[in-house]
């Protein structure tokens, strides 16, 4: 289920927990130590630059990886599993990062301030990765001032994110084109629906109602926002979430099996097996720290 939108620094979640990012406030400076990670879904078609470190950025089954001075292009209505690089060494490394949140109705009065006129185009693809060139890089350098004490009030932030649009469209040509795909994509309750019941035994067709979509809607909505096919998603999703009651409980693997919506236990140890590459009964033996 979805957690509201938390602007603190630290990107340190838990992996069952979605943290919703709209653009309020629109421009958030975060810092995280290297491994840890969190799951994030973006309302607004958002940029994010790397200040320091590296991040991760797994969009279903595709992993982008985002390096200092870097800057990410990320698509409206997608869901996005972000994690720190792994440390090389035992020291921790932070990596530090800015969200700048773009709202439809923003772009669409830079575009009417500045009087600027774009080709069509097809659609944005969700996330694309990007070198920057020194004008874009020292404008982030600029925004250090604010980021580093009280945060950016919403007026001033407004001013910023124009500046922003007009280096892109002056100087990263290629960037600022993904942001022109203005059109409204799709209705965000389905991250709703799906987060709330990933761990209950209900059908597909069932989610596709709660949402209230056709089925045939429900899985093409559900592979834009999460770029995979929902039955794969929850799948995995569950057992990520019998790898940490296997840790963290004493349950016995069949009550979880069971309470996760996994029809039998066999199938489930075959699942899991695949996916941890040992079975659950031998992850649990092997894995330290259990709650007992």
């Amino acid at each position: 289920m979805h957690s509201p939108s938390n602007p603190t620094n630290n990107l340190l979640l838990n992996g069952n927990t979605v943290v919703t990012l709209d653009a309020n406030p629109p421009i958030r400076y975060k810092r995280t130590l290297s491994e840890t990670a969190g799951t994030v879904f973006l309302k607004d078609n958002a940029l994010l630059y790397v200040i320091s470190g590296e991040l991760h950025l797994r969009y279903g089954s595709v992993m982008h990886r985002v390096e200092r001075k870097q800057i990410a292009f990320i698509k409206k209505d997608s869901l996005v599993d972000v994690q720190a690089s792994p440390r090389q060494t035992d020291e921790q490394v932070e990596c530090s990062f800015v969200i700048v949140s773009l709202e439809r109705d923003t772009v669409t009065e830079f575009l009417k301030l500045v009087e600027l006129t774009y080709p069509e185009r097809g659609e944005s693809k969700s996330i694309n990765v990007y070198a920057t060139g020194k004008q874009l890089r020292r404008f982030f350098q600029s925004m250090k001032t604010y980021l580093l004490t009280s945060g950016i009030d919403r007026r001033l932030a407004k001013i910023k994110i124009f500046e922003l649009l007009f280096n892109l469209a002056e100087a990263e040509r290629n960037i600022f084109m993904q942001l022109m795909d203005l059109r409204q994509h799709y209705r965000t309750d389905i991250t709703a629906v799906v987060e709330g019941n990933v761990t209950n035994s209900i059908a597909l067709d069932e989610l596709a109602s709660l949402s209230g979509r056709s089925l045939s809607s429900f899985r093409r909505d559900f592979l834009a926002i999460y770029n995979m096919p929902p039955s794969k998603w929850i799948r995995q999703r569950r057992l990520e979430k019998a790898k940490e009651m296997l840790q963290h409980t004493t349950m016995s693997v069949t009550d979880i099996c069971f309470s996760l919506g996994f029809e039998n236990i066999g199938h489930f140890s075959k699942l899991f097996k695949t996916h941890f590459n040992c079975p659950p009964s031998q992850y649990r033996f092997n894995t330290p720290n259990l709650s007992r």
